[in-house]
């Protein structure tokens, strides 16, 4: 047995080891401002560092950007940021001299430029990360009019999604998801305590500034559960205010679709100045049930309400942020059409969080970084159904609550060994409860006479912990950055004596080191070279250990002898970026131990007459793929953006397919973009899935045309507004998601025209 004392001192002293480390003090220094260079208006948030050391800078809401304490020399800086061309200025420094710049950006209509990630937990261009990710900003959701959580994701490579009717939504990467995938928000990780792993169902695309997508594990620094990859849903922004003096903004958002009679409402305004600022936003949807190609589909409707608070404030020494949100909606569920009403009501998700970044004068530690969390989220599960043993004369009416809380730590400081070194490191402490309760009677179709059925709870009074240690290196050294990770994670869960439950008292307690080496090797021509391979842990939850209970159409049964997940994966990419056009390709190989999977049993729970499922774990699994996209611009304000993905996923205990695996599928969309009228056409496409585990059907190859047009109204009603118009399904295909848990009854949704108009100041 490992003494966990000798390694939390071991490690302490380490860390206030390399905290106390005191480099030179240099004393030359570069200071600027960056405009743009159209509208001669400052930038904020744009990215400036040194090249080959990791010297940088992000300029602040005036556009401004200071680098201290360099050493005589010669410098390249570089510039990037989002929609603009990147720049590049050569500086000589001596160190008891300033230099003052100021540069001009010239925005970009197709090229989103450098698609800035935090994956590491710094700024860095997604062409120069050993992961394979992808960024999604709010700009693309809303020119492709984005209207939920399961649009968010099309058209990303290595990303599908798991689907309950359009509510409930589950990302797919690589093959995997539910509790294989880790969902963020806001760089902490989500509770992931609901039945059927990780939704998303409780986040909206209005409240998302950004989007990160990290393919495979690999981010030892957000969690140890990314054994599939993460999916950081950023709703912080940044500050929008440029001056000294009090200034406002506000936004105005409407949009309807077709199908299922879908609108929405939206509203945004906040005050501030470039220190601080304060954002609210309130946000309403409502759906009536949508439609497949030949005919509804029952309790898929949606109703919604959404409120975000944030702020932010910024001097020499700290940065302090906080943001709230609070979500309550009415979430349908289209499962068996002899099901009346499914529906999860009144569902409620609530999430804070308070961050702090120490910016201290010792030149050798940069940052220190502090969060604090909390989230809660309250389920109720409504069904109306015909009672099994009965079904003609009884109808039962079952209700289940789940309720969660969560609170999350963490100190993340960041320390410079030299100027091409800098190291991250710091304690992740993760707590989460859950208790439950359930109801259920039977009434009869006739009499109206009703009888109350005992049943136990889903999930006895449970909680759950894990204290993490971690540490993350990043070298330049010549044309090579070197990344290396090492994560300690203690696991301790327990579930209580709790009446009218299934579980007996049960514990858990289990430890692991989980990492990754990662390279980015810059060759001739703008080719990068990256590669990464890491060892992912991932301890069974509390739904997989403990929860015992109707789960929409199966009843699921927790093991409290589950054994933990490891995995090691192998990530291998190309990459170039040029002027007129872009590419990446990336493979990978993936081996996760001891599996655990939803088995399905064959019985019948008598209480609901649900068929019951068993979590347990399978073995081994092997998972094999890979992605390619790229970009080509044909002329300034075409081009044509592609992408193709595959994974193959094999039990290798009887060498047999593993379920639920997305075919080979991709898209190829033409883009055109101008001050006034933008617009895109595109296709997306799946082969057949014939690789079937055992229950599984085939699904055939299907091709889905999808369109959009966004018009610049500026100029006719005198405020910056848009107009948005998207067709989704343009020729009302029917085909089927072989990842849909609803496949068997319903084809996916039909053509659904949808339209948005956005007013800002």
């Amino acid at each position: 047995m490992v003494n966990y004392k000798y390694i939390i001192t071991a490690i302490t002293i380490f860390v206030i080891t390399l905290s106390c480390f005191i480099s030179q003090v240099f004393g030359g220094a570069i200071e600027g401002r960056v405009f743009n260079r159209h509208s001669k208006q400052p930038i904020p948030n744009v990215n400036v560092t040194i090249l080959g050391t990791h010297i940088g800078a992000a300029t602040d809401s005036s556009g401004s950007f200071a680098l201290i304490n360099l050493s005589d020399g010669q410098y390249t800086l570089h510039f990037t940021y989002i929609g603009f061309r990147e720049q590049k200025r050569d500086v000589t420094v001596r160190s008891d001299g300033k230099i003052k710049l100021d540069v001009q950006l010239s925005p970009t209509i197709l090229h989103q430029g450098k698609a800035v990630v935090t994956t590491t937990r710094g700024l860095r261009d997604r062409f120069e990360c050993p992961m394979a990710t992808e960024v999604v900003n709010r700009s693309v959701l809303e020119h492709r009019n984005t209207m939920s959580m399961a649009d968010a994701f099309d058209q990303l490579p290595g990303v599908s999604i798991s689907t309950t009717g359009k509510g409930s939504i589950r990302p797919v990467i690589r093959g995997l998801y539910d509790t294989h995938v880790l969902i963020l928000l806001n760089g902490i990780p989500m509770n992931d305590l609901r039945p059927g792993g990780n939704h998303v169902m409780l986040i909206e695309p209005e409240q998302v500034e950004r989007m990160e997508i990290v393919r495979g594990p690999g981010s030892v620094l957000y969690g140890s559960d990314a054994i599939g990859g993460l999916v950081n849903f950023i709703t912080m922004p940044r500050n929008p205010f440029f001056g000294e003096k009090l200034d406002h903004i506000w936004k105005l958002q409407s949009g309807y679709c077709s199908n299922g009679d879908l609108y929405r409402i939206g509203a945004e305004v906040g005050v501030g100045t470039k220190e601080r600022f304060v954002k609210g936003r309130y946000g309403l949807k409502e759906s009536r049930n949508i439609k497949d190609p030949n005919r509804e589909i029952p309790n898929s409707g949606y109703e919604g309400n959404h409120i975000d608070l944030m702020g932010g404030w910024r001097n020499d020494l700290v940065d302090l942020d906080l943001v709230y949100h609070y979500l309550i909606a009415d979430v349908g569920v289209p499962i068996n059409p002899a099901i009346r009403h499914s529906v999860f009501e009144d569902e409620k998700q609530q999430f804070l969080k308070l961050s702090g970044t120490l910016k201290p004068s010792v030149r050798s530690l940069l940052t220190v970084e502090t969060n604090l969390s909390w989230q809660r989220h309250n389920r109720h599960f409504h069904m109306l159904k015909p009672f099994v043993f009965n079904p003609d004369t009884l109808e039962q009416d079952m209700q289940i609550f789940v309720n969660t809380d969560a609170w999350n730590f963490q100190v993340i400081p960041t320390t410079l060994l030299s100027e091409r070194s800098v190291l991250k490191y710091g304690i992740d402490l993760l707590y989460q409860t859950a208790d439950s309760d359930r109801r259920s009677f039977t009434t009869d179709l006739f009499s109206g006479q009703q009888n109350i059925i005992t049943t136990p709870r889903v999930i006895p009074n449970s909680r759950h912990s894990d204290l993490a240690f971690f540490l993350q290196s990043e070298t330049n050294w010549r044309d090579f950055s070197l990344f290396a990770s090492v994560r300690h994670d203690r696991v301790h869960a327990k579930s209580d004596e709790t009446d009218r439950s299934s579980i007996p008292l049960s514990e858990m307690d289990e430890q692991a080191f989980s990492g990754n080496l990662g390279l980015v090797c810059h060759l001739k021509r703008g080719i990068n070279l990256t590669g990464q391979i890491g060892r992912a842990f991932r301890s069974p939850t509390l739904l997989e250990l403990y929860f015992w209970g109707p789960h929409q159409m199966t009843v699921d049964r927790g093991n409290p002898d589950l054994e933990p997940e490891t995995s090691l994966n192998l990530d291998l990419g190309l990459n170039q970026r040029k002027e007129r056009f872009e590419w990446s390709i990336n493979g990978f190989h993936n081996t996760i131990q001891d599996y655990i999977y939803k088995r399905q049993t064959g019985d019948i729970d008598s209480a609901s007459g649900l068929l019951i499922d068993s979590w347990e774990n399978m073995g081994d699994v092997r998972l094999i793929g890979g992605e390619i996209q790229g970009v080509v611009y044909l002329w300034e304000r075409i081009g044509v953006f592609s992408n193709l993905s595959y994974v193959e996923a094999t039990d290798l205990d009887n060498d047999k397919p593993v379920p639920d695996i997305p075919p080979l599928n991709g898209n190829l969309n033409l883009r055109y973009s101008a001050p006034v009228i933008s617009g895109e056409l595109g296709a997306n496409f799946a082969a057949k899935q014939n690789r079937l585990a055992s229950n599984e059907k085939e699904t055939s190859a299907h091709v889905v045309y999808n369109g959009s047009v966004e018009i610049n109204l500026e100029r006719w009603l005198k405020v910056p507004s848009k107009l948005n118009l998207t067709v989704t399904n343009i020729l009302d295909t029917k085909y089927h998601n072989h990842l849909s848990r609803i496949r068997r009854w319903y084809f996916e949704p039909g053509r659904n025209i949808s339209l948005a108009l956005t007013l800002e100041k």
